[in-house]
């Protein structure tokens, strides 16, 4: 089984259980007979498992690998602009290497055949005043730049002077397909959580397993009590909650 296949499955398991338990309710409500209750639960919650596997089984693995891609690819970022420049040479050389480049050193940059190579990680775009300084740099070849991005007028600027540009994602899928993105990252440590980002975790998808049992719980005491209405109404909301933070909440890796 695929790892992305799991939370296909587990969610299709989820959603089964939270409707059934929600018609299982709603039908003993309406006062239907036993056995009456149980199918029609049954076939409602078949009919919206299956609409929900059918839903999310094409978007849950491309998420799932964008998402990865994504986080790793901003680690790499943050890790190439904090590294020593001396290491992010050594790296780009092994990657020219390996894509059977010959490779030589020339005044801070990286020679790769005809091509003079300028490494521009840093935290911020790059702008065009940077893009300027490597135009200057005297060289009768072409030229290009590896960085995290570039802003909009360093972006004109590269064009206009014909300077071949590689960005943030192509240099990690790069690094990925040679297999040389480092073992261990340089991070920084966690950003204090603002009120938007602790508002959004309340619908994190870690969070539908206890809107699941507190739901069921209280569908489950409408059965004991003369207050059916309120459990049912109190249960089915969190129910509901339940699968919309399962169906639509954000993983924790895509939250970073």
């Amino acid at each position: 089984m695929k790892r992305t296949q799991i939370p296909l499955y587990s969610d299709t398991v989820f959603a089964f259980l939270a409707s059934f338990f929600f018609a299982l309710c709603l039908f003993s409500y309406l006062d239907f007979a036993l056995w009456a209750t149980i199918a029609a639960s049954s076939v409602c919650a078949v009919a919206f498992a299956a609409l929900c596997f059918l839903y999310l089984r094409g978007k849950l693995e491309t998420k799932y690998l964008l998402a990865k891609d994504e986080a790793e690819k901003n680690k790499l970022m943050l890790h190439l602009a904090l590294d020593a420049p001396e290491n992010n040479r050594r790296l780009f050389s092994k990657l020219l290497k390996a894509e059977e480049y010959g490779v030589e050193r020339k005044n801070g940059a990286l020679l790769a055949g005809d091509k003079l190579i300028f490494l521009l990680f840093t935290m911020q775009p790059v702008g065009a005043d940077e893009v300027a300084k490597v135009i200057k740099k005297p060289f009768e070849g072409n030229k290009a730049i590896y960085c995290n991005a570039l802003s909009p007028e360093a972006e004109k600027l590269a064009k206009q002077f014909g300077l071949e540009v590689t960005e943030g994602r192509e240099v990690y899928l790069r690094l990925k397909a040679e297999e040389l993105l480092p073992k261990t990252y340089l991070c920084a440590k966690p950003p204090v959580r603002t009120f938007g980002e602790r508002l959004r975790a309340l619908f994190s998808r870690s969070l539908s397993r206890p809107y699941f049992v507190c739901g069921a719980g209280l569908l489950a005491f409408s059965f004991f009590t003369q207050f059916r209405l309120y459990y049912l109404i109190a249960g089915s909301a969190l129910l509901a909650l339940a699968l919309l933070v399962r169906l639509f909440g954000q993983t924790a890796e895509h939250r970073r």
